[in-house]
């Protein structure tokens, strides 16, 4: 993996609920920062253009999702 050309999403957990693994593997919606809603059903196109997925509260990353 070059690192240079390493590329990371940053996510939320959507409509106001703390990102956690276990909303992640039943298919509940999360946010893009700044961007759409998505889910785990939409990871196939995530890995066109990310590597990684990065799952952030207030607190920090709460858990990372690598595509690649």
């Amino acid at each position: 993996m070059d690192f240079l050309n390493y590329d990371i999403l940053d996510c939320c957990g959507a409509y106001g609920r703390k990102a956690n693994w276990d909303d992640w593997v039943n298919g509940l919606d999360f946010k893009i920062i700044n961007g759409p809603y998505f889910s785990i059903k939409d990871c196939n196109k995530l890995s066109q253009e990310y590597d990684e997925l990065h799952f952030r509260s207030a607190m920090g990353i709460e858990f990372r999702v690598y595509l690649k």
